[in-house]
């Protein structure tokens, strides 16, 4: 009876052994999966960094000449590293030496996806990463493999201190395989070339980014969007840019003092600069004291647009326009006292009135009593042109200032009631 437990057991052994090793080898080990490098996968383990870490290794370097840049040196174009004979990676790097590796299509999106996970999450988008890395090292003689990235911190805004347009495009060099910011060897430079004003003209960093330095930047009279090439001392070629330029708007009342009571009116001139001549630009328009024409105006294909203000009581009262995407402005306009008016319309009354009675002989009560008549009549005349109601018969200029409030009065004060009867009885 033990003897055939015994072989039963034996049996038994032999079949488990046997499925065992039916067992896919999949099952068996880690999975393949875990271990393959993803590059499209946001953490990546200290396995999947060093796989790429020896991807790139075997590819074959070019040692990089990178001259110092003495300070207070004259303002130029930063040139490519000298590339010099090719030499294998695994080569041992002494203090201060810089390499350049080409990387195949693969590793390239790889690192690219690695270093942009370093990049704020807003900006990705508008990052340019370096094509290639850089292998050196740190003060302390460590192997470093590197990657240079730019991107611009924020559109370039108008600032009415310098009239320019300015803003900023950060820079650095993020380690592919390692974290923490680290003290290069040897520090590299980096310049903005383009239709811009670059503050430095060099910007030399000497730490593993983050943290980005910036390079200020700014246009005299950009368009909606600027292309610059950011160079750098380690890579053999640079990477554009489009900066993104946020429109400005300019406000000008001309002219800025006009006369109370509604007696007077100026024009109300909006341009933007930089603005995108194919979207429709819709701006919205107000004012603390006058009356506009229209409280909304679109932008033109130049970029400007036109309305009008009338005064309504007098002090001084401001315009203000913006619109979507536009970084608004505003205007001051002084409404006066309307003494020019008045003395204009009494002195053209009482001349009317005197034209009026130049062949009646009447008393002089009586004549103070007829020019008090004209002097009214051309009052409300001038009143009602004022408001747009013409009575005097005859086409008359939309501004002619002082002298045309004198020729209306003159004319209501010359004809009188005769102005005013059709008005009436309409």
């Amino acid at each position: 009876m033990r003897h055939i437990d015994l072989a039963r057991g034996l049996v038994l052994c032999a079949l488990a052994l046997t499925g065992l090793s039916m067992v896919p080898v999949s099952a068996q080990e880690p999975a393949r999966a875990a271990r393959d490098f993803s590059a499209t996968g946001s953490i990546r383990s200290p396995e999947e960094i060093q796989s790429l870490r020896q991807r790139i290794l075997r590819n074959r370097a070019v040692v990089l000449e990178t001259p110092a840049i003495p300070a207070g040196e004259a303002p130029r174009a930063a040139q490519p590293a000298t590339p010099q004979a090719p030499v294998a990676t695994s080569a041992p790097l002494e203090l201060g030496d810089t390499r350049f590796i080409k990387l195949d299509n693969e590793a390239e999106k790889t690192t690219r996806d690695i270093v942009k996970l370093s990049i704020p999450g807003s900006l990705r988008g508008q990052a340019a990463v370096f094509q290639g890395v850089v292998q050196t090292t740190d003060s302390q003689a460590k192997e470093l493999i590197l990657k240079a990235v730019a991107f611009p911190r924020a559109p370039l805004r108008y600032n009415a201190a310098t009239r320019r347009f300015e803003g900023g495009v950060s820079v650095g060099v993020i380690e592919v395989d390692g974290s923490g910011a680290r003290t290069l060897s040897r520090p590299i430079a980096f310049q903005v070339l383009g239709p811009v004003a670059s503050d430095p003209e060099t910007l030399s960093i000497g730490t593993t980014a983050p943290p980005y330095r910036d390079i200020k930047v700014a246009a005299e009279a950009p368009d909606a969007e600027v292309e610059v090439t950011v160079v750098s001392s380690v890579a053999p070629a640079g990477e554009r840019m489009v900066l993104k330029v946020r429109p400005s708007l300019s406000l000008t009342v001309t002219p800025p003092r006009i006369q109370g009571w509604g007696l007077e009116t100026a024009d109300v001139l909006v341009s933007a600069q930089a603005a995108d001549a194919a979207r429709a630009n819709m701006l919205q328009l107000s004012s603390t004291m006058g009356r506009l024409s229209a409280t909304e105006a679109r932008l033109d294909k130049g970029g400007n647009a036109r309305v009008s203000i009338r005064s309504e009581s007098v002090g001084t009262g401001q315009v203000s326009g913006r619109g979507a995407g536009l970084d608004g402005a505003s205007a001051k306009v002084e409404y006066i006292f309307p003494w020019r008016f008045l003395g204009a319309a009494l002195v053209g009354g009482v001349a009317g009135g005197l034209l009026r009675k130049r062949s009646r002989s009447k008393t002089a009560g009586a004549f103070a009593k007829s020019m008090g008549i004209a002097v009214l009549s051309a009052a409300i005349v001038v009143g009602l042109y004022v408001l747009g109601i013409n009575l005097v018969g005859f086409a008359l200029p939309a501004h002619g200032g002082e002298v045309l409030v004198f020729v209306v009065a003159a004319l209501g004060a010359l004809y009188g009631t005769r102005l005013l009867a059709p008005a009436v009885t309409a």
